[in-house]
């Protein structure tokens, strides 16, 4: 139980950080690419926590080199120049986070046997979800 809620969480922050990755380098506003970075080092400190208490705990789990599709990899900033508007890319980071939210909500729903700290790492992701979602609801 704890290495597929560990998986989960280690998804919704890998999907995070590489959208997060791609809207910077396309935003041209320095504030919101600046509340993106902050962003990004929280996903990626998600990672970091969730690997270590991994290999620290000794759960293993099958490592997958790619996670599930993220929702936005397929599309093209760069085609349409509205599309690098802070609102535009917040509403899709919205519901990219939205759709972090919903998946951390079912692993802790389908894997509740797993233990305490694994649980911690999982609520601590939720709270970082949802923050992002409501400093990024301010660009809508």
């Amino acid at each position: 139980m704890d290495s597929k809620l560990i998986m989960c969480i280690l998804e919704v922050a890998e999907v995070g950080r590489d959208t997060l990755g791609c809207f910077i380098k396309k935003s041209v506003d320095c504030e919101f690419r600046s509340l993106m970075a902050e962003e990004f080092a929280e996903f990626q400190d998600i990672s970091r926590n969730t690997m270590e208490y991994a290999a620290r705990s000794n759960i293993n789990f099958k490592s997958s080199k790619r996670f599930k599709a993220n929702p936005f990899s397929g599309l093209k900033l760069g085609t349409f120049s509205a599309k690098k508007s802070p609102s535009c890319m917040a509403e899709m980071l919205i519901i990219n986070n939205t759709i972090g939210l919903i998946d951390i909500k079912r692993g802790l729903k389908e894997f509740n046997e797993a233990n305490e700290e694994t649980k911690s790492l999982a609520y601590h992701s939720l709270d970082v979800v949802n923050k992002n979602i409501q400093e990024l609801l301010s660009y809508v």
